[in-house]
């Protein structure tokens, strides 16, 4: 898998994005799990469009984030994953006006990189 996922496949990225995060053949490491989710989610994956949200949201394996969180589940959200809509929209609910300003830009910018390419 791990051969597939360095030549760029999306669904192994994906894969051993939740290997790492769940440690399932291979040590847990949530670093390497958000590097693997941000390669799927570069590549269209929603599923890692949501899973990488969540890291963000919860600061695990990466600097908390709610504008990223809120970005990257907006991609995941535009794919039709509906708990992302929810979850963006719970997320959204305690954000500051400024905060929410630059997540919904920041979303856009996903939307047109990763979910129209």
């Amino acid at each position: 898998m791990k051969a597939l996922a360095e030549q760029g496949y999306a669904y192994p990225q994906f894969g051993l994005g939740a290997m790492y995060e769940h440690g399932r053949g291979v040590p847990q490491d949530d670093a390497k799990a958000v590097y693997w989710y941000r390669k799927a989610a570069e590549r269209g994956h929603v599923d890692a469009h949501y899973y990488l949200a969540a890291m963000y949201a919860k600061g695990q394996g990466v600097e908390q984030s709610d504008s990223q969180a809120y970005a990257w589940w907006s991609a995941a959200a535009e794919n039709g994953y509906s708990s992302a809509a929810k979850a963006r929209g719970t997320l959204a609910s305690y954000m500051s006006e400024r905060d929410l300003a630059k997540a919904k830009k920041l979303a856009k910018e996903y939307w047109i990189k990763y979910v129209l390419e």
